[in-house]
């Protein structure tokens, strides 16, 4: 029997599995146009955004034990250029989510911004 409520304490780790990955896309892709950039000290700015990679992926490392110890799965249903769909499946709980590419986007500036927030230069 499967329910359709999705336990708390895993809401956060289906959202990481979501996000963090986008944001470790984007900030390789940044830093990579950092370090072939004109700038006259890009060092700063790669180091900040490396460690909020090596944040990101930490905190992503974290969370697919989570949901693997968990007997949890995050599937990418369905996507077009407006909406996205996910799954969120577990033993007792299978529930479907839709998120707007807006959504998607602000949300994961958001997240961006606490990472890089984290670190000095």
């Amino acid at each position: 029997m499967v329910i359709n409520m999705i336990p708390q304490d895993a809401l956060k780790h289906f959202e990481n599995a979501i996000y963090l990955p986008m944001l470790i896309k984007i900030l390789e892709k940044d830093l990579f146009a950092i370090e072939e950039t004109q700038l006259k000290f890009t060092r700063p700015y790669a180091k900040m955004i490396d460690q909020a990679i090596n944040n990101a992926k930490s905190e992503l490392k974290k969370t697919n034990i989570y949901l693997m110890r968990n007997n949890m799965k995050l599937i990418k249903y369905s996507s077009d250029k407006d909406f996205t769909e996910f799954i969120f499946s577990g033993i007792r709980f299978e529930e479907r989510k839709r998120f707007s590419s807006g959504e998607l986007r602000d949300r994961t500036e958001e997240i961006m911004s606490e990472h890089l927030a984290k670190f000095e230069i």
